[in-house]
Parts: structure tokens; sequence; C-alpha cells
């Protein structure tokens, strides 16, 4: 390029001045300089012959530059000039050349290649370029020449976890490019702890929680057992206890019951398990080893008792089954059950047997024991009856205070008062109408015999009010015997129509009137019926001498 440059310029010189034709007036064709900064050498402009106005006859416009002058047709003898190619680095972009900045920096926008610098070429281009590693990977440190960062919408492989371009947090990925997620050692979004691991022994679980009893881990240390439920009936409980015999949660399949007590006598037994008549443990509604307790068999005497309908024999006294032996045990040890038929055993296990006997528990504090009972109409001798007894005393129906058609005289006189190891304190007799207690007389029986305790000087009360000051012809259980008048408590004889009394249970014979009560059967039970003594004619056919239909002992 430049010895055509050399020539272009030689030839100009020898044209004398190069198109000036000595009128004053330009002729030569315009021209372009370009000076190469880096060189300093002006590049000629391309010649052309100037185009024809047509006022010029035999010009023609051939658009080619002139060598010399006009061309006449005919040879100067001069060789032809030629362009010389253009070379890289000449500031000129030639041929094929993308450019040609005519230097040889390799950081500037043209390569000394005369190749546009382009991302990607190798070359950092100063002021564009950040770097430039000749590839398209975008998970490296260099994004589309660009140093990789955070933010840049880019993963860089083994420095970022995350990148989405943003800023927000807690959409997955992190401000500072870190995976949002359990496990990355930072605690984020929702996350209430972040240990960076896999442990859910420890006080972070998987799952980036705090331990807690019911998250299905069982933490090292503190909790024995998680099953992550609710449900007590496992074998783990709520607090995380291991299911146990005594935490009041029945474990199904395991315990029958569990109510966390150690007591027996309740409805669980201390080893969990419901409570059966054959366990050899008094549980549940038991009042005794297995027995009692109206779901068990009833007990046998000497166990213990809540009502009598727990034993299989006697009563319920003071809570052991026992037969007791007077109708005074009965109200001491079962003060509230009522006046009635019940079993006792006077001599407490000994060779006599036990007997039913009607115990009286509502009169004078209860505990009184019948040991007779005569009835109105039936016939026999009291005296001979209360002495030579007993009489019926198994037959149960006699047991009560109404009128019977048997005499009753039990064991007790003859064989226990005062005797066989039983005391006789107090004797009650009773005069009974219509089933009603009409009259009474109470004794002392301290010391006496079965047959002294019926006299004035052991009478304590009565339903009268001149007794026991008398005077009296008769007091005695034997009474009149020759008249028949047993049991008889009596003023004074003034014949038939004068007899005045209180009591009197007749038999043959009758030499009165007024004893037979107009001709009633005996044995004839009959008394004063106010609060003294009665005339016996006047109050007989007065019709109001006093019937009993029944005359009953009783002793405690």
């Amino acid at each position: 390029m430049r010895n055509w440059l050399g020539g272009w310029m030689a030839g100009c010189i020898a044209l004398a001045g190069c198109g000036d034709d000595g009128a004053g007036e330009t002729t030569s064709p315009g021209t372009v300089s370009t000076t190469m900064m880096t060189t300093g050498v002006t590049v000629p402009p391309t010649t052309t012959t100037p185009t024809s106005t047509g006022d010029e006859p035999g010009t023609t416009t051939t658009g080619e530059p002139l060598t010399t002058g006009e061309s006449t047709g005919e040879s100067t003898g001069d060789p032809p000039t030629t362009e010389a190619p253009g070379v890289c680095g000449d500031s000129v972009v030639n041929g094929d050349e993308e450019c040609d900045d005519g230097n040889s920096v390799l950081t500037d926008a043209c390569l000394p290649t005369c190749v546009a610098a382009i991302c990607g070429d190798g070359v950092l281009q100063t002021g564009v370029e950040d770097c430039d590693d000749t590839n398209t990977e975008n998970t490296d440190a260099c994004v589309d020449c660009k140093d990789a960062v955070c933010g840049d919408g880019f993963v860089h492989a083994g420095v970022e976890g995350c990148d989405d371009a943003n800023n927000i947090a807690g959409d997955g990925c992190s401000v500072d490019c870190k995976s949002e997620s359990c496990g990355n050692g930072t605690i984020e979004g929702s996350e209430q702890c972040d240990d960076a691991n896999t442990d859910d022994t420890d006080d972070c679980t998987s799952l980036c929680n705090d331990a807690a009893c019911g998250d299905g881990f069982v933490q090292a240390g503190v909790e024995p057992c998680d099953d992550g439920n609710t449900d007590d009936t496992d074998a783990c409980i709520a607090g995380c206890i291991v299911a146990t015999c005594g935490d009041g949660f029945v474990q199904a399949g395991v315990e029958g019951c569990d109510d966390a007590n150690a007591d027996e006598s309740d409805e669980c037994t201390s080893a969990c398990k419901l409570p059966t008549c054959n366990d050899k443990a008094q549980n549940g509604p038991e009042t005794d080893v297995d027995c009692g307790g109206g779901t068990c068999p009833k007990c046998p005497l000497g166990d213990a008792c809540a009502a009598t309908t727990d034993c299989m024999a006697g009563l319920c006294l003071s809570d052991l089954c026992a037969v007791p032996k007077s109708c005074q045990d009965i109200k001491q040890g079962a003060p509230d059950l009522p006046s009635g038929a019940y079993t006792i055993d006077l001599d407490g296990g000994g060779p006599f047997t036990p007997l039913q006997v009607y115990c009286d528990q509502e009169t004078d504090g209860g505990g009184w024991t019948m040991v007779s009972k005569f009835s109105n109409g039936v016939g026999g001798d009291g005296n001979s009856l209360w002495n030579n007894g007993p009489f019926n005393d198994g037959d149960a129906s006699l047991l009560n205070t109404m009128k019977s058609a048997k005499q009753y005289v039990s064991r007790f006189p003859t064989s226990f008062w005062n005797q066989n190891g039983i005391s006789v304190t107090a004797v009650r007799m009773h005069a009974y109408t219509a089933d009603t207690l009409a009259k009474f007389w109470k004794y002392d029986g301290v010391g006496t015999t079965s047959i002294n305790w019926f006299a004035a000087a052991k009478l304590v009360a009565s339903s009268y009010s001149d007794l026991p000051a008398g005077p009296l012809n008769f007091y005695s259980i034997a009474g009149d015997a020759g008249n028949g008048r047993r049991w008889y408590i009596n003023n004074v004889y003034n014949g038939c129509p004068g007899d005045i009394g209180w009591l009197i249970v007749d038999s043959t014979a009758d030499p009165c009137t007024w004893e037979t009560n107009k001709g009633a059967p005996a044995m004839r039970l009959l008394y004063a019926p106010g609060t003294t003594k009665v005339t016996w004619d006047q109050a007989v056919n007065g019709n109001t001498v006093g019937i009993a239909d029944a005359l009953a002992v009783f002793i405690r």
C-alpha cells in the first residue's frame, strides 16, 4: 500500500500541480485524504474523471481513475500502475477484515487480527468485559463475560445454592443465594430452627422444628418415647411417657383398667386388672377376699361385711359376719336393722345349736329377745308352759307379736336365764292388742332366776301409775294356782264381784265368772285397760276389760 502511495504522489507532482490548468481553475478531480493515526501516513483518495456535462465533444465518462492525464488512445510507452492489496494493521478495513484499528492492542474493540472483539473470544475487552473464558457455560465464574455474582440468575456451581435474580427472602432462595430449605444451617421462613443435620433425636428435628413432645421423634435424654399422637391408650401416653400401670390411662390390649391408685378395694386392682371373685384379693365391691359385695359369693362367718346380705350365715355385726348371741348383739352391731326374726347362738358356738328368735329393735332402745309368747284363746297353762319349755321354739311362724295358733316358749328360760354364760340385765313383758303394744311391765333382771324376776320388788316401770305400790295379794308367775290364775298381779280379793287387779293369765279352774271373760276359751289374757288397777267383774261385764291377743316376755 505504501508503494502505491509513493507512485501516486510522484505522478501527481509531474502533472504540475495535479489538475491546475494555469487558468486559475482547479481541474483535478476531488480528492479524499485519510490519515492513519498510528503512522502519520496519508492514504491517497481514489481519482476519477469528472462527469461529462455534454458540452465537450469527444469526451466519455469511464469512472476509471486516470494515471497521467486524458487518454488519447495512443501508447505513451509507460507501463500501467495497479493498486497494492491492503494488510491488517494499516488502519483500513480491507477485504474480509471486520475491523482494522492499526494497533496490536488485544483489549480494545478490534483484535490485532482485525477481528471485532466479542464475548467468548478469550480476550478480555477493557471496560466492556469482566472476564472472557471462551465458553457459554453459565455455572462457572464467568457468565456472558461478566463475573458471576449472586443475583445474576445463574447458579454458580460450588458457590451458590440457588440464584433467582431477586432480593426477596422467603421465596425459596435467600438474598445471598442460599437455598431456603431445611438443613442449610440458616433459620429461614417458617423454620423454628436449622442445625444442618438430619438427626431427629436432638433439639432440632429434620423438619427444622424445635423438638417437642408429640412431634413423633424421641429427643435423646429428654423423652422416653414419642409416637406423634394424642392417643393415651397406646404404649406412649401424653407427656411422652411410657405407658405403665398406675398412670391413669388404660393401655389397650395390656391393661383391663387403670385408676392411678393402689387401692385394692375399688373397681381396679393395683395390677391394673379388673377385680374377679377368684383373684385371691379383696377388690372391687368385695367386702372380704373374693366374697361379698353383691357380685361374689356370700362371705363365711368371721369375714368382713358391709351388710347382712354379704354373709352366708348370721348377720353383719360390727362389719363382721357373725351369728349373734342375742338381739342386743344385733342392735349394737347393726343398729339400723328392724324388728323381726333373726338367728342367734346363745352360747356362741357351744353345744347349743343356734335358734331363731324374734327381736324387738324399736321399743325402749331395742335389742330385746322374745323368749315366750302366749296367745289368747289357745290352750295351755301359763305356769307349766313357762317352767317346762321349750315349746315350739323351732317354729318361725310364731316369731312375731300377733296372736298365733300355738303357744311359744323358747329354750332360754330353762337353759340360759343367767346361766351357761348368759346374763340377763332387764326383762320386759308386753301385752299386744291388734299387733300394737297396749301395756308393758319392765323388770330388773340382774341376778334373777327365770321365776323370781316376775315380782313387785323387781318392777322398774310399767303402764300403771299405782304399781308397784300395792297393796298386793298376788304378784307371781305361779299366781293363784288353785284357781288357775297365772302371771297374776292382783290387789285384793273381795269375793268375785270385788276382786281387783292388773293382770291375769287364766286357765282352769274358774270359780268366778269374770275370769272366764263371759265364757271365752282359755287361755284368757286380761289386763286393766287404764293406768290403774281395775275391778275385774265390773270391767268384764262392762266390756271394758283389756283383752290381749298376745302376751310376750323379752329379755336383754
